[in-house]
């Protein structure tokens, strides 16, 4: 399913690292490494996975990738 792809590529992929206490999971004190998309991979239709684009990306708290869209209207550069 979506949500075990993406415990696969998060938590689980740090656990298997030894990494947990540093990433993996959102929380205070972890590295800031995440992505946002343009769609929920859990809510939509299986054969639209591959369409969800990457909105932005950020690594260790800073935002090193954000798509040039006018959904992002509003919002810091």
């Amino acid at each position: 399913s979506p949500r075990e792809a993406i415990e696969m590529f998060s938590i689980s992929g740090a656990k298997i690292a030894f990494e947990e206490d540093e990433r993996g999971s959102i929380e205070p004190g972890k590295w800031a490494d995440l992505v946002v998309l343009s769609d929920d991979p859990c809510a939509v239709r299986p054969d639209r996975i591959g369409q969800i684009a990457v909105d932005m990306t950020m690594v260790g708290g800073r935002v090193v990738f954000r798509a040039n869209t006018t959904r992002d209207a509003g919002t810091e550069s």
